[in-house]
């Protein structure tokens, strides 16, 4: 007869071993934190296949493999500002060369060879770049949003639509069709602050659609779009209340379902596998963390 003890002991070794057989990694939990002078992350963004996360370090490009957890540096020269997957081997990215960071170049990288290559040159600063089947968007304040094709080097951007001026971020969704972007209304929150309508832009009807919320978000911190299109995600808050993740699901009468979200997001982006949500906290002088959080089913 075995000894009791080393049933139990059996049994905790088959527990261990079942318990690491997981696919997801980092879930609810830290990716990235800062060193001791004060790392800062943004742009965060999800590969085409959800095994890899791209992200700017101290405006270096960098990508993390989020099964082994091992980083690596694409692209230095601290001067980056924004990237985006062209596909699943390249990743586009806007380097300032000027001393105002007004002006720049948008670049590609190899993630493999790591050879980079300049694909247009004199672009001005944009506030978001966006990239589904080679067609870049840029959103530049002024003009509003632009289109570039990646495909064709000699192209010039052209403008998707002068009414899109908000001069803030906007999401494209993951087909490519519709853009998500905020516009400042004229009603104000007890704080004085004015509230923010949720809007949703058809490319191909250059149409705009309203998002009927059943009150508006007091701040809206980062959002993106779920990885099949039907759902929207706001780091947000509420007049009075604490900053939240709140789930939307489009069209739908409901209320936006609520998740704790102390940690707050500058920039979030939803997996294209599973429902995960990777997103960089605030930032503070000390620096900021890369975090995932998993989407209950519940909420969508």
């Amino acid at each position: 007869m075995k000894h009791p003890y080393s049933i139990m002991l059996l049994l905790l070794i088959l527990l261990t071993v079942g318990c690491s057989s997981s696919d997801k990694a980092f879930t609810n939990d830290i990716v990235a934190r800062p060193d001791h002078n004060g790392t800062h992350y943004s742009y965060v963004n999800w590969s085409p296949d959800g095994q890899q996360i791209s992200y700017i370090q101290d405006r270096n490009l960098w990508i993390k493999n989020m099964k082994s957890g091992k980083s690596r540096k694409l692209v230095s020269g601290s001067s980056i500002s924004h990237a985006a997957w062209m596909n699943a081997d390249q990743i586009a990215y806007f380097t300032t060369t000027d001393s105002n960071s007004l002006q720049g170049e948008l670049g590609a990288v190899t993630l493999d060879s790591r050879k980079k290559t300049i694909l247009f040159k004199n672009i001005a600063w944009f506030n978001t770049l966006s990239i589904h089947n080679q067609i870049a968007y840029l959103e530049t304040g002024k003009q509003g949003v632009l289109k570039l094709n990646l495909s064709e080097s000699l192209s010039e951007p052209d403008t998707l639509d002068p009414n899109l001026t908000n001069g803030s971020e906007f999401a494209l969704s993951p087909d490519g069709s519709k853009l998500l972007y905020l516009e400042k209304t004229e009603e104000r929150s007890i704080n004085g602050i004015f509230l923010k309508q949720i809007n949703i832009y058809d490319i191909n009807e250059r149409a705009t659609k309203q998002v009927q919320l059943s009150k508006l978000f007091e701040v809206i911190y980062s959002y993106c779009w779920s990885a099949d299109g039907s759902h929207l995600a706001f780091a947000a808050q509420y007049p009075g209340q604490p900053p939240n993740l709140y789930i939307y699901k489009i069209d739908s009468k409901a209320a936006p379902s609520m998740l704790p979200f102390p940690e707050n997001a500058g920039y979030m982006a939803w997996s294209p596998t599973q429902n995960q949500i990777v997103y960089t906290t605030v930032g503070q002088p000390s620096g900021n963390e890369i975090r995932v959080i998993d989407i209950p089913d519940e909420l969508l």
